[in-house]
This record gives structure tokens, sequence and C-alpha cells, in this order.
């Protein structure tokens, strides 16, 4: 449909055409005529499904065209057309039984279906319902299938616990349909239900007895059961150190793209220093960039991506985000690590078979900053405690000094609660350690 339009069918002069009994669905034109295009020439269209076509003009039938007994999408002058979605399933489109296009082709006898040998009166599948010609490539003296049988689902994708309608098509007249749905249940039937409790990808098999044999349909992958999940760990570093959030993902489908929106709120004022995929789940991703950065207002959102192997099923970390923990802190501080998405960015997981949300938890970033035990009021290296803590916090009381780096190490007594905060009882404590062999600042909890 590139050159001449007419994804569908195309026909450039010559005598009338004639098309009966095809299913022209999803075709595309970058011109006119997504389904059929007609060039100099005339075409006889009947009991035919057109619909889902696409083009700048004409999407379904662009051209001269006499259309009877066609489902034809935004509707066609023609004795006996309908305009109804044809409900159709499968790779091969068969028609749902409950599809508009069942039984209301050309009446007349030629254009009957094929009939069932075991039920008199009845349309051998894939035809449906009765003799009368249904629209669409499985209606008519033609039709045949594809496949010995097949599996209808009303959803094959949706969150857990997720409640499926089943549905079985059999070429060969069927004594009996035994399924199989994937998670260690069964059944028996031509319309089963089954519900889905717990999250993954699910195969689901059909065992027909014809009487004379079984045969069995499978679909690999058939239900996705959602449980998806991207969760930000809970992590504790020190002060002046640089710590790892790791982000874990649990998908049920296989995914070409992750979007990872996060924000970094709270008290502790962390930095962001970038993210890495080493050791995660997507590491091997081509495309590892952000859709959208904003420190300023402490967010951003990273971008993974393959066009190459899609991630299949299965939970792990994704990605590890690193942030900076500041010199000052206290052990009050906190960041929380949100990932449920802001402004129009949301967290999305995107593959061949959908493109939705997964349910997010957040994660967040503690300090601890006391180590051993208190007094080590300056902060220096080693931990150690000497007379210049003294002077520190004595500054700091007296003389408008620059606050502890770390106000837990400048708590020495241990005192928490209301009557905790760092003052002159601290002071006391540690000139009696230090000077008249008292005793040592409480430990760090």
């Amino acid at each position: 449909g590139e050159d001449y339009g007419g994804g569908g069918v195309w026909k450039y002069a010559g005598d009338q055409a004639v098309v009966e009994n095809n299913t022209i669905v999803g075709n595309a034109s970058t011109t006119s005529g997504g389904g059929v295009l007609l060039w100099s020439s005339s075409m006889m269209l009947r009991n035919n499904v057109i619909w889902g076509n696409t083009a700048p003009s004409g999407p379904q039938i662009n051209g001269p065209a006499t259309v009877m007994y066609c489902d034809v999408q935004g509707g066609y002058t023609g004795t006996g057309n309908i305009n109804q979605t044809p409900l159709l399933f499968g790779d091969y489109l068969y028609l749902q039984a409950s599809s508009p296009a069942i039984d209301v082709g050309d009446p007349s006898l030629v254009y009957n279906d094929v009939e069932n040998p075991a039920y008199v009166g009845s349309a051998r599948w894939p035809a449906l319902g009765g003799l009368r010609s249904d629209m669409g490539a499985y209606g008519g003296a033609g039709g045949f299938s594809f496949d010995p049988g097949a599996i209808y689902a009303d959803t094959t994708i949706g969150w857990a616990p997720l409640a499926v309608n089943f549905q079985g098509f059999s070429r060969d007249a069927a004594d009996a349909m035994t399924w199989d749905f994937g998670d260690g249940a069964v059944d028996t039937g031509t319309t089963p239900a089954h519900t889905y409790f717990l999250g993954g990808l699910y195969n689901v098999s059909l065992t027909v007895d014809t009487g004379a044999g079984t045969v069995v349909i499978n679909e690999p992958d058939f239900i996705a059961a959602l449980a998806d999940t991207m969760i930000a760990a809970d992590v504790v570093g020190s002060r002046n150190t640089t710590v790892e959030v790791i982000v874990y993902a649990r998908n049920a489908t296989r995914l070409n793209e992750i979007l990872l929106p996060f924000e970094f709120p709270g008290s502790l004022n962390v930095s962001y220093q970038g993210f890495v995929t080493t050791g995660c789940r997507t590491s091997y991703f081509e495309t590892q960039t952000y859709a959208n950065y904003d420190l300023a207002n402490r967010r951003a959102v990273i971008r993974l991506a393959t066009s190459s192997l899609p991630l299949g099923p299965g939970s792990g970390p994704i990605a590890k985000l690193r942030f900076s923990i500041p010199f000052s802190v206290s052990s009050v501080d906190t960041a929380v690590i949100e990932l449920d998405g802001y402004a129009t960015y949301l967290p999305e997981f995107s593959g061949s078979r959908a493109q939705y949300q997964p349910r997010t938890v957040a994660g967040g970033i503690s300090v601890s900053c006391c180590i051993g035990i208190r007094g080590n009021i300056d902060g220096s290296i080693g931990e150690s405690i000497d007379v210049s803590d003294i002077t520190y916090l004595v500054d700091y009381l007296f003389d408008q000094g620059e606050p502890p780096p770390c106000m837990d190490e400048a708590n020495v007594d241990g005192i928490t609660g209301p009557s905790g905060s760092v003052d002159i009882a601290d002071l006391t404590y540690l000139v009696g350690y230090f000077f008249l062999s008292g005793l040592p600042p409480a430990g760090c909890s």
C-alpha cells in the first residue's frame, strides 16, 4: 500500500472482480484504500468482513464497488450490509460465538456454510450458527479452518485475581473437551470459567475427544495474570558516603521497555548521583537513559529499552539508584524514594503483549552517623574522642559555632525523648569522661 494504496486488495483495470467470503482486516495504506482500492476498475464484494483498515482516504473501500452482505466499518450502501464490530479472535481471525457476522451473509443457498455432519442444519466450525453464510473468510462453501480447533478467552490479560471465561471450538464433532489452565487446575466442557489467583504467564491447552481420537490445541503464554510491581529497597548509610537504592521489578509479561520515575524528598537532603544496571536483569538493554531529568525538583524518569531480546517474566533488580548523603546529618533525617510517578510521567511496563502500569512500593534512605560510642563531636576520621571534640561542643553551645555534623554523636549521654537534645549535660558528661575518668559515652543504637 505504499505506492498505489490498497493495503489489503488492489485492482487495476480489467473486468469486474468478484471478492466473496474474505476477512480484510488491519491493513494500512499511506495513500488511499487501506482495505480495498479500485483503480480504473470495479468490483463486486459479497459476504466479506472489511474492518480496521487505515488510510488517509477511503480507509475500508476506495473505488466503484458494488457491496452486498458485508460488514464494513463505517457502513457502506448496499443490500444486507452491516456496520458492527465483527468480534474476531486468534491469529487467524475466527469469529467469536457472539459475532454479528454469523448467519447474515447472502441467503442464497449457493453461499451456504459447510454443514456439520454430526448436527444437521448446523454449520461446521469455523463457520458458526446455522447454514446461512457467515460474513468473512469462514462462511460459504469454501470455508475451512487452519487449525483443528481453537481456544477463545474473553480476556487474556488483567490483574490477579483474574476471572476468565473460555470457549472451545473444534473442526470435528467433540464427544468431550478437557481443559488444562496452566496453573494446576483442569475442567471439562465447552465453556468453562476459571480464576487465576496468582500472578504469572499461563499456558492453556484443550484436549478434544472426537470419538475417533484426540486433538490437542495449545495456546502458550495465553493468560497473563498481573501482579506486577516495582519496589525500591530501604537502605541505611552513613554521613558523607554514597549509597545504592536497588529497584526490584516483578513482571508477568515480556517487556521491551520500562519507565521508572522516581522522586527523593525528605529531610536527609541526599544528592542524586546517577544510576547503573550492573548485575540487574536489564543490564543488556541497549537504551539506558532519561525520559525526564528534573533534579531542581528532586525527580527524574529512567527509560530502559531493548530492541532485541525482551525481558522475560520474572523478578529481580532492574536498576540501582545512587545517592550521596551529606556530611551534617542526624539519625532522624530520612529520604523517601517514591516510584508512583509525577506530572505526566507514570511507571510503565511495555511489551508486545500490553502496556500497563505496575504497582509500586516506595523505599527510603536512613542514616547511621553514630558509630561505636558517642562523643566524636567534630566528625573526625577514625571516630576518636579528644579535646577538640570538647572545644567543638563548647563553641556550638556557647559561641554560636557550627552544629555538629552528626547530632547523634553530640548526644553524649544518649538521652532521647523531649529532654534528649544536645545541651550542657552532654558537655558535662564528655568532660567527666575525658578528664575525670567518668563513664564512657553512651553506645550508638
